[in-house]
């Protein structure tokens, strides 16, 4: 650019401007007109007679003056695809170039504007050629494409009309009210989403329903706002596009999803009912004098109930995981109670196939922050695997703490496995090969269930192994470490607890005759003598006409359910003033969703069917020692 001066005696600036191939025009620094060139009176359709002299801002007065700010102050502006406003109101599409010219002394004395056209004239036939490929392609697509002028209040649209609307709802209606057709279940959702998004970062895309009176569409929206030069509200340009086939296949498998969760959760219960009569039976049976013969066939009945017992779990965990139902808790949890309490699960049977079960975790000691339950069940899962697949040698485990997490190391001696079957090995219903699964047994899905339970909770397992020899599977957990832990040796689930006679006045609320039988026997070995009812509506009125240091409350009945119960007794209870009665869940409904539901609803505790007799009258101790502080806090208050 030259830094002379701009006048007559320089080189005829109408023939230099003529010379290029783009619309240019000069003004000076009050921005009026000092020439243009042929191409800028076609591109912008006014003479230059009709220009030079005036202002840029009395032939288009609804430009924005930002344009030229930065330029007068001797910065250049350079803009792509900028939609510029003719004056018959039509609109081209640019690349625009803006500079400062100078004078003799260096200063701004104007602007000279350059630019370049992006699409040929509306009125060209190139440009009925764009039109037509544009709707040609809309209409292969099977989308509805639309725009609203929200300054000129004008609407254009293209695509697939028929597919969203139809004559109850026109264009015009749709400009003047966008969310005029979806579905009231979705307004909301979309229009706040909307609104959100496009002040934010001027786009949105959501799924939603679009009512017609002969069916409802479903639809995958998009819309983009574009501001507009002359400063007045942004035009808003978006898409339609129809998903109702996709949508109604994901609620089909939703609802299949949802109907197997509940199959599952019914079979599981239904199960366990009997289970809890096998396993209940067999724990008390095992209080009383045996002969060694019937104490072994006791022990083989027990194994197997327990054995069927694993796989219904299993089955449980991996329909959950695959449904995205599992919820992992987040408490504190002392983490070497956790490894020496399986540990001590595990020790008896390692004894008996005479394997050494050492584990060493004094690096990793401490109390954690996370799920103890799932940390159980993946270490649980992985020695019980290690337990199966070795003959001779040994079972180690390592804890340490590394980074921002735990790691855990399983290794074993056992049989190994094949390079090429490691990575299919925590596929779900998968072993090693079919001879394995006749030989070892198992579902294949306690692996699968520890890989997925790691993930969930942000870690990894990844394991090593030479056939033959061993091997061992690391287990990666990013658990915060919050404190010093205080538990030196748990008791083993295996290992016998005795329990003193407790003298108790139980409520037993179960609709099953089978674990009628079973709980009442568990219960007469310590002395406890349980009043049966068989529903919540029965169990509510025992508990109006007697006194019950503890209540055990089957879920599922007929009448009223246990949740129902429960509500209807707290609700006595707050009314009349009378002391709480410890209400303990006794439900083969365990998850942690579920038990969960229990304890906000009123319950104190609760006990997984089949019922561990131990469990039970852990339940049944703290109960009493519930009463206990109840009655010292109320003979305090009276004092």
């Amino acid at each position: 650019m030259q830094h002379g001066p701009l006048n007559e005696a320089s080189i005829p600036i109408s023939c230099l401007i003529e010379t290029l191939p783009c619309a240019v025009s000069v003004l000076d620094r009050d921005l009026c007109y000092l020439a243009v060139n042929a191409r800028w009176e076609n591109d912008n359709r006014v003479a230059r007679a009709d220009v030079l002299g005036r202002s840029y801002f009395e032939v288009f007065p609804k430009s924005p003056r930002r344009l030229f700010d930065r330029v007068l102050q001797g910065a250049t502006n350079k803009s792509e695809g900028v939609r510029l406003l003719r004056l018959d109101g039509s609109i081209r599409l640019a690349d625009v170039s803006i500079v400062p010219w100078f004078d003799e002394a260096g200063s701004v004395a104007g602007v000279m504007s350059s630019s370049v056209e992006l699409s040929e004239p509306e009125d060209s036939p190139f440009a009925d050629r764009a039109q037509e490929r544009l709707r040609s392609a809309v209409e292969l697509a099977e989308i509805f494409v639309w725009e609203i002028d929200q300054t000129k209040r004008s609407t254009w649209a293209t695509g697939a009309e028929d597919t969203f609307f139809d004559g109850s709802f026109t264009l015009d209606q749709f400009q003047s009210d966008p969310w005029g057709t979806i579905h009231a279940d979705d307004r909301e959702r979309v229009f706040t989403l909307a609104r959100e998004q496009l002040r934010s970062n001027g786009r949105y895309i959501a799924e939603y329903r679009l009512n017609r009176p002969d069916k409802v569409v479903w639809v995958r929206g998009g819309c983009v706002a574009i501001p507009n030069d002359d400063g007045g509200r942004p035009r808003l340009i978006g898409v339609l596009q129809d998903v109702t086939e996709r949508k109604m296949a994901e609620l089909a498998a939703d609802r299949a999803n949802e109907a197997k969760s509940n199959f599952l959760a019914t079979m599981s219960h239904e199960i366990r009912t009997p289970l809890n009569g096998v396993l209940g039976m067999v724990q008390a049976m095992c209080a009383d004098l045996l002969p060694e013969v019937q104490r072994d066939r006791l022990e083989l009945i027990r194994q197997s109930g327990e054995s069927l017992l694993a796989i219904l779990n299993d089955i449980l965990d991996f329909s959950k995981i695959e449904a995205g139902k599992i919820e992992l808790e987040d408490i504190e949890f002392d983490f070497g109670a956790v490894v020496l309490g399986v540990h001590a699960t595990f020790d008896a049977l390692a004894k008996r196939k005479g394997l050494s079960f050492a584990q060493d975790i004094d690096e990793a000691r401490g109390v954690y922050r996370g799920d103890p339950t799932r940390v159980r069940q993946i270490l649980s899962n992985l020695v019980s695997n290690a337990l199966k697949f070795t003959e001779t040698g040994e079972i180690t485990v390592v804890a340490a703490h590394a980074g921002e997490g735990l790691e855990l190391r399983i290794t074993d001696t056992g049989i190994g496995i094949p390079a090429d079957k490691l990575d299919s090995l925590f596929s779900s219903f998968t072993q090693v090969d079919g001879s394995t699964t006749r030989r070892f047994g198992g579902t294949g899905l306690g692996l699968a269930i520890c890989w997925r339970l790691a993930g969930l909770m942000g870690g990894a397992i990844k394991v090593e192994s030479t056939l033959g020899q061993g091997s061992t599977f690391t287990v990666t957990l990013p658990l915060i470490r919050i404190g010093d832990g205080e538990t030196d040796r748990p008791t083993s689930g295996d290992e016998p607890t005795q329990h003193q006679s407790l003298n108790l006045s139980v409520l037993a609320a179960e609709d099953n005759r089978v674990n009628q039988i079973v709980l009442k026997t568990l219960l007469n070995q310590i002395g406890v003598d349980p009043v049966l009812v068989e529903n919540g509506a029965m169990a509510v009125e025992a508990w109006e006409h007697g006194h019950w240091d503890a209540i055990l409350m089957d879920v599922q009945m007929p009448v009223m359910d246990g949740l129902a119960a429960t509500a209807a007794i707290r609700e006595r209870e707050a009314a009349t003033g009378r002391r709480r009665t410890p209400i303990i869940a006794l439900t083969a409904n365990a998850m942690s969703h579920q038990v969960s539901e229990y304890l906000s609803s009123g319950m104190d505790g609760h006990v997984a069917k089949p019922i561990e007799a131990r469990r039970l009258f852990e339940a049944l101790e703290a109960a009493l020692e519930m009463n206990s502080h109840a009655e010292e806090a109320q003979t305090a208050l009276r004092a």
